[in-house]
């Protein structure tokens, strides 16, 4: 998040007679923003803070290299994991909130569960009552006993799944650092990387093939590479409901069509990471072929 466009935005939407609640940073691919930046913004416009940290469990953050290591989630209101089954720690489906408030905890608990009252949470154990009250809307969001349970063994091995990754992105790194034609990605000063991605950026302008290009070629390798993620502005519903253009955002469309997330999980290899990074620089070396004579450069004879 660019805070200082986010301000502007905050005060034009202001100017307008528009309220502005809340405002919510994403930590992506793992690797935690701008934290203290995201803080001013809230105490100048009195802003709740609510994080996007699916991506970063664990990540960490500090002030300058004399502060401490904060966790991710300790400067926000409330802080949302992801426990779906590609994250760093997974209950297969489902999700965390973190909050030190103990009005947005209940109110949460609440609403999880059909907005069933919250001595319903009780009623099975000895200190709780049969009885219980719907007083509020609720949804269906609870997760569930057998995952929870799963999380809180996941949650054991979290240090050790993230060294791992932290091991394989290292190894990215240096095999793909001196492909000009990519941009990679990399820890910012007075971070701990989740590296729940690793997404690399073409440099199109120097490039004889394009994204697409690039992610068949990996299919045809038996990689599968992915994209994350098209941004929010650009999607149909934004876009029809809204009116939303990609110029709203020029920064994250820019960046949009060069993304290519490379495989990234605990169980690789140290041999499948080099067979990704051979097969990447093949296929970005690989010439495009030229399908008719008129495809050919202006001067090129017949070949020999």
């Amino acid at each position: 998040m660019d805070i200082g466009d986010a301000a502007a935005r905050i005060a034009a939407a202001r100017a307008e007679g528009q309220e502005v609640a809340a405002i919510m940073p994403v930590h992506y691919g793992g690797q935690i923003g701008d934290v203290a930046g995201v803080q001013a913004l809230a105490r100048t416009y009195h802003l709740q803070i609510v994080e996007d940290a699916a991506h970063s469990c664990p990540a960490y953050y500090r002030e300058d290299e004399q502060s401490a290591w904060k966790t991710v989630g300790t400067g926000a209101a409330i802080s949302c994991f992801s426990f779906y089954a590609n994250k760093t720690i997974t209950t297969g489906e489902g999700g965390m909130a973190c909050t030190d408030s103990d009005a947005f905890a209940d109110r949460m608990r609440i609403m999880s569960l059909h907005g069933i009252s919250r001595d319903a949470w009780k009623r099975y154990t000895a200190e709780g009552s049969w009885y219980y009250e719907i007083v509020a809307p609720g949804y269906k969001y609870n997760l569930t006993d057998i995952a929870a349970a799963i999380g809180l063994h996941q949650l054991r091995k979290a240090d050790h799944l993230h060294g791992r990754r932290v091991e394989l992105a290292r190894r990215y790194t240096e095999i793909l650092g001196e492909v000009d034609e990519l941009i990679l990605p990399r820890a910012m000063p007075n971070r701990i990387h989740s590296w729940h991605l690793y997404p690399v950026r073409l440099r199109l302008e120097g490039c004889e093939i394009n994204r697409a290009e690039v992610i068949e070629g990996l299919k045809r390798a038996g990689i599968g590479a992915s994209v994350h993620w098209m941004p929010l502005h650009m999607h149909p519903y934004y876009r029809e409901t809204y009116g939303c253009a990609p110029a709203d955002c020029p920064r994250a469309a820019a960046i949009y069509p060069e993304l290519i997330s490379l495989p990234l999980y605990p169980d690789m290899s140290a041999d499948d990471v080099e067979y990704v990074c051979d097969s990447l620089k093949e296929i970005i070396a690989r010439p495009r072929v030229v399908t008719s004579r008129a495809d050919l450069p202006l001067g090129a004879g017949s070949p020999a």
